[in-house]
């Protein structure tokens, strides 16, 4: 079997989202608040709902891998990164790093009635999520025996939360520069909204941010090669002779 080799991922040369500071300052511009620093923490809440509205969604720009997870002889249950928010999927990979098998996804209440007494042990074929919030944790069966524990490690894709912005000029947000424009409007549309009950700019505000985000979300789901899920077929060759009843 042919050896895959495992490179690390980089995002050298992308274009990113700007920095908490600089996104800050530009929502909290919109009422003429971005050197007062009341205003600014009122902006950076705004700015953060708009994140936490982002997370109920499941964006390709923030699919990620775990490292893979070693198998234990006789252990079901493994930690999932603190990042994780939603699956992707879930496989077996070889030594190689190859994949070999991936894992049927199954809801908590079914895994737990798929057998009466879950004691097998063998090559994992499903997986459940009980309440990854608050455990964090993914559990596979059959359980892994030492075979499996020895040929095979765990690899999991998950979708990960946008992590929470600061307004400084320290550390950002490894997001593409295409949000950039959903963050700003939507933190304004916020902020409008709170300070400017009664003005019609905030309305607007909210029109432009519900815009930004389609945009964004045709962009994130839109890949110029991709086939069409419906398309017409091919006309066919005949085969020999063709001939036409007239009546």
């Amino acid at each position: 079997m042919p050896s895959a080799d495992v490179l690390t991922s980089s995002t050298s040369g992308q274009a990113s989202v700007a920095l908490g500071a600089k996104l800050v300052t530009q929502i909290a511009r919109i009422v003429g608040g971005e050197s007062e620093n009341e205003i600014r923490a009122q902006a950076l809440d705004c700015l953060n709902r708009v994140r936490i509205e982002l997370n109920q969604h499941d964006w390709r720009f923030v699919k990620t891998t775990q490292s893979p997870i070693t198998l234990s002889n006789g252990t079901a249950t493994y930690s999932l990164d603190a990042a994780f928010r939603k699956p992707g999927y879930a496989r077996l990979i070889n030594t190689s790093a190859q994949a070999y098998k991936y894992l049927e996804y199954e809801d908590d209440v079914v895994f737990a009635r798929r057998v009466e007494q879950q004691t097998e042990s063998g090559e994992p074929s499903w997986y459940t999520l009980r309440n990854d919030y608050e455990d964090g944790l993914i559990s596979l069966y059959p359980i892994p025996n030492l075979s499996a524990a020895t040929d095979y490690r765990l690899e999991v894709e998950y979708y990960a939360r946008i992590a929470g912005f600061a307004d400084d000029i320290e550390s950002g947000q490894a997001l593409p520069e295409e949000v950039t424009n959903t963050l700003i409007i939507g933190g304004q549309a916020y902020i409008l909204r709170e300070r400017l009950k009664d003005s019609p700019i905030g309305m607007q505000a909210f029109a432009d941010y519900q815009r930004c985000k389609t945009l964004l979300t045709t962009h994130d789901r839109r890949f110029t090669e991709a086939r069409s899920r419906f398309r017409p077929r091919y006309g066919r060759a005949t085969f020999g002779p063709l001939y036409i009843k007239v009546t």
